[in-house]
């Protein structure tokens, strides 16, 4: 079983940075100044308030001015009205106030636009409304219903997009002229019904992303009809944390470097270091080693290629099982306070837009027991694994390489909740048998996933 649980500022006070590897006081102690400087306040002290989360997205009272005149000066608008109701079609800024909301665009970058003004909803963006204006981060509130040709156009800027009514119109040109990798962020449509929004996204070169409620801490998953069948792409070893000589954490490529993985887990050049991660591994059976050398524990990236995980069944291990219990919090548990509709104009560590659920990507398995070809050829090797997130979900064809093995997932496929946890099952269906020993092993095996904020 293993266990880690780091928390950022532990986990960057441990590790010992990138670099060619150096001793002597001088060093040791350059390191714990630049460490000082650097490194934030542990979970444990440092206070986190709710609004902190959404730094990205400062609220009008950040302005003085903005907050005595009031939102409403800021917005040019026609009153229509409907079932015997008014609401408002925003048309711009007024010309009085255009150099201020200019200004506040060029140093927040963010435009919120107003739920309603002096009593009455805003549901529709006029044509033209906002051309140009230098906006990087648009959100719109609930009830927006139309957003008018060309409403956005020539924003170049413009690079993330929340609307939460998926079924909302938006009309021709609405957003051209903005970035090429612009997300279109929607909230949940009706099932059975037209995505106007998603749709909007696909035909006009937007990336369309699903922000989903966040109602449980239970994780989502998107099953196929039949279990996929996945191949993987076959990369090499690269010189990390474990390595002792002038490739230290250099990521260079080399059939003897020792880690596996993704770069993004290794001190100080990932992500990994700014939440808590708590993983339990588990194996159906280990073969038993007085030194550890083949239990479960092994098949974390962090163990390198010395040691592995081998089953201790009699045969060659068909029908045994590893479980992997994550558990992954990056935001602090916001999901709690129904925030992350604004978190979705923030982005992870990929770029992609935050919502409060982790999205894994990728598997990096290392099959037999890699610490060299002569061990490697003697033990068994995994053919093929079956993966279950609480159902079958997809068949892992390995080949018969001892460089580590990358097998993408699904887009969006699997998600958990930040502070959840999900369970993730390989099962061993097939193998290539050892010319010496009977026991099937792996070197390791890494999920990655997306939803954590980067350095």
């Amino acid at each position: 079983m293993k266990r880690i649980c780091l928390l950022f500022a532990v986990c960057i006070l441990l590790s010992v940075g990138c670099g060619k590897k150096q001793v002597g006081e001088e060093v040791v102690s350059e390191r714990k100044e630049k460490a000082e400087e650097t490194v934030p306040k542990p979970l444990e002290t440092q206070e986190i308030k709710p609004e902190e989360t959404l730094a990205a997205i400062p609220e009008e009272a950040e302005l003085e001015d903005e907050e005595e005149q009031g939102v409403e000066n800021f917005f040019s608008y026609e009153i229509r009205t409907e079932n015997g109701l008014d609401y408002l079609v925003l048309t711009g800024f007024k010309e009085d106030y255009r150099e201020k909301a200019l200004s506040y665009l060029e140093k927040y970058g963010c435009l919120r636009i107003p739920e309603e003004i002096g009593g009455m909803p805003v549901k529709e963006i006029g044509t033209e409304a906002f051309c140009n204006v230098g906006v990087e981060k648009i959100a719109f509130p609930k009830q927006i219903s139309v957003i008018g040709a060309r409403a956005f156009c020539d924003n170049s800027l413009l690079q993330s997009i929340y609307v939460p009514k998926a079924d909302c119109v938006i009309e021709k040109d609405a957003f051209a002229g903005c970035r090429e990798d612009c997300f279109l962020c929607f909230g949940k449509g009706i099932e059975g019904k037209d995505n106007p929004v998603e749709e909007y996204a696909l035909a006009n070169g937007l990336y369309p992303f699903e922000i989903m409620p966040i109602e449980s801490k239970e994780p989502v998953v998107r099953y196929p009809k039949e279990p996929y069948v996945l191949a993987p792409e076959v990369r090499n070893f690269f010189y990390g944390e474990n390595a002792d000589d002038e490739n230290f954490c250099s990521f260079e490529e080399a059939d003897d470097a020792p880690d596996f993985g993704f770069e993004k887990w290794h001190y100080p050049c990932g992500e990994f270091c700014v939440g808590m991660i708590s993983q339990e591994i588990e194996a159906s059976s280990e073969l038993a080693s007085p030194d550890g050398r083949y239990s479960a524990d092994n098949l974390s990236c962090s163990r390198g290629r010395n040691c592995a995980w081998a089953e201790g069944a009699e045969g060659d291990g068909i029908g045994e099982s590893i479980l992997y219990h994550d558990s992954n919090s990056w935001l602090f548990d916001a999901w709690e306070n129904d925030r992350y509709e604004w978190d979705g104009l923030r982005y992870d560590s990929s770029g992609y837009p935050l919502d409060g659920y982790i999205r894994y990507t990728e598997i990096c398995i290392v099959n037999g027991y890699a610490r060299d070809e002569k061990t490697w050829e003697e033990n068994g090797r995994v053919k093929t694994l079956l993966m279950y997130v609480d159902k079958p979900y997809a068949y892992l064809y390995l080949e018969d390489t001892i460089r580590p093995q990358y097998f993408l997932l699904p887009e969006g496929d699997i998600r958990a909740v930040d502070g959840g946890t999900i369970d993730f099952r390989f099962v061993i269906e097939e193998v290539y048998p050892g010319t010496l020993y009977e026991d099937t092993c792996l070197t390791g095996l890494v999920l990655e996933f997306r939803g954590r904020f980067g350095h």
